[in-house]
């Protein structure tokens, strides 16, 4: 029987901040074979185990209605990015940060120092990605692509200024961990859409697995978890999109407004 001890292989120590994104379909049934439900719970303890009382565990917790006009709040708007994510929000030992778009629920020994971050700007320096790239930290990826997952690419296009995306203001109530109703304005770095701008990281997050960055494990289902370093990331997508500005864009007629 495959057991989650198999996510051995990729190294994940004492100390370590390691950001997750994840779809447990696949996995849950080589892990937890007819409960999937018990997954979460055998994943969190490994996880928890893994990185000690010194390390943070992140997992996203997004949710787009702010965009459309729909009021967030911390502690009861829904994460949209899955199961795992949802578990991890419940825990009563974890927080979820403050952006309404882009929130996280953070668990470990630097939960707080995520907590305080209130970034106006989803993906800016001051962002959750921002400090993630600064601790040093992780990006686990569960069977998903890093094209449908990897926002820390989009932290990387708002550092570098691109001209293909831009500031977009979002205006809503939001209710904060206190209860405190308010009526608040948050940004994200968008896709000029009148020029046909599509994400496509494809390019670059080949280059980045071809060059030995990332750690991957694979399971007899065909399940796989990848391991890869934010700030490794960081600067080599940046090198590389000095010399190809479409690594992680492409324009397609068809959006093109």
């Amino acid at each position: 029987m495959t057991t989650i001890e198999s996510l051995d292989i990729l190294g994940i120590k004492k100390g370590d901040v390691v950001l997750i994104h994840s779809d447990i379909t696949l996995i849950s049934q080589v892990i937890s074979p007819g409960r999937p439900e018990d997954f979460c719970e055998i994943f969190y303890k490994y996880m928890l185990n893994k990185v000690g009382e010194s390390g943070t565990l992140i997992f996203p917790t997004f949710n787009f209605g702010f965009c459309s006009g729909e009021s967030f709040s911390i502690k009861e708007t829904k994460s949209q990015m899955g199961s795992l994510t949802t578990y991890a929000m419940k825990l009563p030992e974890s927080v979820r940060t403050k952006h309404p778009v882009y929130s996280f629920a953070v668990i470990g020994r630097l939960k707080e120092d995520f907590a305080k971050i209130d970034n106006e700007s989803a993906y800016s320096d001051e962002s959750i990605f921002g400090e993630l790239r600064r601790r040093n930290g992780k990006i686990m990826l569960i069977d998903i692509s890093i094209q449908r997952s990897m926002t820390f690419f989009h932290h990387i296009e708002e550092m570098l200024h691109v001209d293909y995306r831009y500031h977009k203001d979002f205006r809503g109530l939001y209710t904060d961990e206190n209860g405190k109703l308010s009526s608040k304005t948050y940004s994200i770095f968008v896709r000029k859409l009148e020029l046909g701008v599509k994400t496509n990281v494809e390019p670059m997050s080949k280059l980045f697995e071809q060059a030995g960055f990332v750690k991957m494990t694979i399971f007899p289902n065909g399940s796989f978890v990848k391991l890869l370093n934010a700030d490794e990331l960081y600067r080599f997508t940046v090198k590389k999109m000095k010399e190809d500005p479409f690594l992680l864009y492409e324009i397609d007629q068809k959006i093109k407004k």
